[in-house]
């Protein structure tokens, strides 16, 4: 009789509507993957052989399922305003971690606990790369957690000054140059910039137009103190040296005068108590022995005579063509003041190769440096490689750790384990473990969730199926029970 295949097919039918049944449970559940039954065949072990070439009478004993097989299509992608929401679009699963125990999942739900570690609602560790000041750890996989330290802050040790000087200025009536009288100068820009403990202080950059055309002298003081370097013997020498060859050739001498006043300027300036008018006496007389006029002579003298006596703050000395851009090198570029805050020294470089002289107003137009005050952690987001960077108050950024992702080579052979968590076994093989967008493996979007991928109108589809086999089967049971009464109603 034929109660037994009859009952596996209503038990099949029963597991097939079970397995429907979770997939249209779980079709809101956040990274879950349906499943689907899978049915085999029975027959009753037999010594006996089949007719030859055929399969002889042997009558099969019903059906099982023979495995329910996970289907890991991609779900479709759903926004959030959370963060740390994260959705796989492509193949890995987020590698979770509890007390040692690892599990993989799709689930990318995920929040911060009390300590700053990256866990799901049921308090598993999202595992990634550490990073060490804006640096990935490549080689330890940890608990991903988002530090709450303060950013450090970073002294200023260059500044880039960008402006334009007006060509039809004239040099101040009133010298020597006096940060506290506007006479003294013809432009002047603020900037604030930062010391070694993360203190603003206030920059400013004075320009004074020299007698010499087309040249400036740039002062830079902070806090109201100059930064400038001081004049020493030695570099008075270098300077009254270079501003002799320029203002030579500047006045309209050759090359070869040019070398004749800088020669005898620097010889001046290497006499025990030279003073820059002492040199620009010694110079003029060059220039008038080298064939120059007293006009020349006497343009060459003032340019000298203006440099700073030893002991005195050197300004940035910036020469432009007659086209309005600057000549390279500007000179005296390296800035340092001493602090009472207790704070380090704050020594920086100055970069004025952006400076132009054109006939329009004095106006910067770029103005910025590298320095920072300390920062706190005022938000965070992943990037698609998993990368997770950290915002600051400071207006500065920085790479706070790296999500990894885990594949496998036979996904199906993975165990469920519950909320929608998956361990490897020996049929799914070991993880292959990488970071998002290598390889084979998806990228991660942040503020969004992967759905659920199933199809609820193929599941009812299947529901309706499922319950037909299941009518069918139980109809056999009944024809079988009539076959039976009609047997034993035999007189």
């Amino acid at each position: 009789m034929g109660f037994q295949q009859a009952l596996s097919g209503l038990n099949a039918a029963d597991q097939n509507m079970q397995v429907i049944g979770n997939n249209v449970a779980n079709s809101n559940t956040a990274g879950f993957k349906s499943s689907t039954a899978q049915f085999a065949d029975l027959y009753a072990s037999s010594l006996a052989g089949g007719s030859v070439g055929g399969s002889g009478t042997q009558i099969g004993i019903g059906t099982s399922v023979s495995s329910v097989s996970e289907n890991f299509t991609q779900g479709n992608l759903a926004t959030t305003n959370n963060p740390l929401d994260l959705a796989i679009n492509g193949a890995g699963f987020f590698r979770m971690n509890s007390g040692g125990t690892v599990s993989y999942t799709r689930n990318g739900q995920f929040q911060e606990d009390k300590n700053g570690f990256i866990v799901n609602s049921n308090g598993l560790n999202l595992t990634g790369y550490s990073a060490t000041n804006g640096l990935v750890n490549t080689g330890t996989i940890t608990n991903l957690q988002i530090p709450t330290a303060n950013f450090p802050p970073k002294a200023t040790s260059s500044m880039v000054v960008g402006a334009n000087l007006s060509s039809s200025s004239t040099a101040p009536t009133v010298a020597p140059f006096n940060a506290t009288d506007p006479n003294t100068y013809n432009f002047s820009t603020p900037q604030t910039i930062y010391d070694s403990l993360g203190q603003s202080h206030s920059s400013l950059m004075y320009f004074v137009k020299t007698a010499t055309p087309n040249v400036w002298n740039a002062y830079t003081y902070v806090d109201g103190t100059s930064a400038d370097p001081v004049q020493s013997a030695a570099t008075l020498g270098t300077s009254s040296t270079s501003a002799a060859q320029t203002a030579t050739l500047a006045a309209g001498g050759t090359a070869a005068q040019a070398t004749t006043v800088s020669t005898a300027a620097s010889t001046a300036a290497a006499l025990a108590g030279a003073t820059p008018a002492t040199i620009a006496a010694a110079a003029s007389t060059a220039a008038t022995g080298a064939g120059l006029t007293a006009a020349q002579a006497t343009s060459i003298s003032n340019a000298i005579a203006a440099l700073p006596a030893v002991g005195a703050s050197m300004p940035s000395t910036l020469t432009f063509s007659t086209a309005g851009a600057l000549v390279p090198p500007a000179t005296n570029l390296n800035k340092s003041i001493t602090l009472t805050n207790g704070a380090a020294p704050l020594t920086f470089t100055m970069d004025y190769t952006q400076m132009t002289q054109y006939g329009t107003t004095s106006v910067p137009n770029v103005l910025s440096q590298n320095g920072y005050t300390s920062g706190q952690l005022n938000g965070f987001g992943f990037g698609s490689d998993g990368t997770l960077t950290g915002r600051y108050t400071n207006g500065q950024s920085q790479v706070l750790g790296q999500v990894v992702l885990a594949n496998f080579n036979n996904v199906q052979g993975l165990q469920p384990l519950g909320n929608n968590q998956f361990a490897e076994t020996g049929q799914s093989g070991s993880p292959l473990v990488s970071v998002a967008g290598t390889a084979s493996f998806g990228t991660i979007q942040s503020s969004a969730v992967e759905a659920s991928n199933v199809d609820l109108t193929a599941q009812l589809v299947n529901m309706i199926t499922a319950q037909r086999a299941y009518q069918a089967n139980a109809q056999t049971i009944k024809t079988e029970n009539q076959m039976m009464q009609t047997i034993v109603s035999l007189q």
